[in-house]
């Protein structure tokens, strides 16, 4: 069971990799630190269940995951951005959505005809 990740920070319009981030798993007293190209990884210490993922970077907002399911065997994937909160399961990217419109039995058609 494994934990990795990678830590960014919106710099102007760009997203970049943090380095050197402290990031916890405070419920089981464990804490690395990100390289320098962001990702950190846990692979030691970690037990089944339901756990948030924290960072903090150089006195900026940190940011705090969701419970995230460690799951035996299984290595799982908790990017953080600094400054908000990380919903789990990451989310889905706008672009890979399709939004369809729902269909109401005995709805009047759009517009209110």
């Amino acid at each position: 069971m494994s934990v990795i990740g990678r830590i960014t920070r919106t710099v102007g319009k760009d997203t970049v990799p943090v380095s050197g981030a402290i990031v916890r798993i405070t419920d089981l007293s464990l804490t690395t630190q990100s390289d320098s190209t962001g990702n950190y990884n846990f692979s030691n210490g970690l037990v089944p269940g339901k756990f948030r993922v924290t960072v903090e970077f150089d006195g900026q907002k940190g940011s705090t995951s969701s419970p995230v399911p460690f799951i035996v065997g299984k290595t799982v994937s908790v990017p953080l951005h600094l400054g908000g909160t990380t919903a789990w399961p990451p989310p889905v990217a706008l672009d890979t959505m399709v939004r369809r419109p729902k269909v109401v039995q005995g709805a009047p058609p759009r517009g209110g005809e």
